[in-house]
């Protein structure tokens, strides 16, 4: 994986540029580069150092919304198929995904189960609590659930560098320890500046996550409404003797976990806290992994049994829009829709959309 420093540079020039290199940022950069317009990758630091390093990582096909559902069940084949990495083997773990909701949501459940099936031959059936009933390890304490046995996870941070190596193996080039901090137009270029650095481009592309809050100077979102909330997961030790589990969420408190390497699970619970700095590092909040380990363990009853080995504490970027691109006040600069807490489960599909949108525009 080549890249570049922040010293010694003074002017660069490229038709296009992404800007971040979490796992979306990535992605899009690939899939340019696949499609002979290998952009330019800027980032503050290294790839996947962001957001995304902290990320849950699950992959499943159900959503609420129709837009990140249609995505994500695109994006389960493209995790799940070797022939598409440079290291011929995928990053899916299959170990399944239960998504749980009241028992009132069954209908609906069962027609997502349709859809999943219908457009993207993805395995999924609904089950209901039945006293005490357990899927893959997860009880169900009371809910219908959706079950993909063929969903699971990926590491977030694993699959970022593999879309970046990718990337330059098409001809990107990546510059590490480049923060953007400027952004303004001139003789029909974008000019872009950073410390020690000036790109002149045709076409940007921001793909800066949670920090789209706080754009660098010169740019404006037009239209959409884009905040961070505070999340905050704890990893946990399983006890000896207690084997994997299947991930999970419940729609009905925010509740998920999935099982990592090394007798260890990834586990989690709502913190709503909104309007957070990105480059803020807030300390774990203890009072809430106490009540993340209490509403956990109705489903993943070990819990208390186990050892906490660390808290993560992090954030997750909202935006009030459907489009993939959003258009910003200087010509010729787009932001990426972040990813409403589920960008790695939607990012090799959405990086391949970006991607084609920005090549078939006529402005592009």
């Amino acid at each position: 994986m080549k890249s570049g420093g922040g010293s010694g540079r003074t002017d660069v020039t490229a038709e296009y540029v992404v800007v971040g290199a979490g796992i979306t940022g990535a992605s899009i950069a690939a899939h340019l580069a696949g499609r002979g317009a290998p952009p330019l990758i800027l980032e503050a630091g290294q790839p996947g150092c962001g957001a995304t390093r902290v990320s849950g990582g699950m992959v499943r096909g159900y959503d609420p919304d129709p837009t990140t559902a249609e995505l994500a069940s695109s994006s389960i084949a493209r995790y799940a198929e070797p022939s598409g990495w440079n290291t011929g083997v995928a990053p899916l773990h299959r170990v399944g995904a239960v998504t749980l909701a009241w028992l009132d949501q069954s209908e609906d459940l069962r027609r997502a189960q349709g859809e999943l099936r219908a457009a993207s031959g993805l395995d999924a059936h609904v089950v209901s609590d039945a006293g005490g009933s357990e899927v893959a390890g997860v009880r169900l304490a009371g809910a219908v659930a959706l079950v993909e046995p063929t969903a699971g996870y990926v590491d977030p941070v694993s699959v970022t560098r593999l879309f970046v190596r990718q990337a330059v193996r098409d001809g990107s080039r990546l510059m590490t320890g480049t923060r953007l901090e400027a952004v303004s137009g001139t003789g029909g270029r974008i000019l872009l500046r950073c410390a020690g650095l000036t790109v002149r481009a045709r076409i940007v592309v921001l793909a800066l996550g949670g920090w789209t809050s706080r754009p660098p100077s010169g740019v404006h979102v037009v239209g959409a409404l884009i905040g961070t909330r505070s999340i905050q997961a704890c990893v946990i030790r399983r006890p000896i003797g207690v084997p994997p589990h299947t991930t999970f969420v419940d729609l009905r408190t925010g509740c998920y976990g999935r099982p990592m390497t090394g007798r260890r699970s990834l586990i989690g619970f709502p913190l709503t806290v909104w309007g957070v700095d990105p480059d803020s590092a807030p300390a774990a909040d203890i009072g809430h992994h106490r009540r993340t380990l209490e509403e956990v363990r109705r489903f993943l009853p070990w819990v208390p049994r186990g050892q906490t080995v660390r808290l993560v504490r992090s954030f997750d970027g909202y935006c009030d829009k459907a489009d993939l691109l959003l258009r910003t006040r200087s010509p010729g600069v787009w932001s990426v829709r972040v990813g409403n807490g589920g960008g790695v489960r939607v990012a090799p599909e959405l990086g391949r959309r970006v991607a084609e949108q920005l090549l078939a525009r006529p402005d592009a």
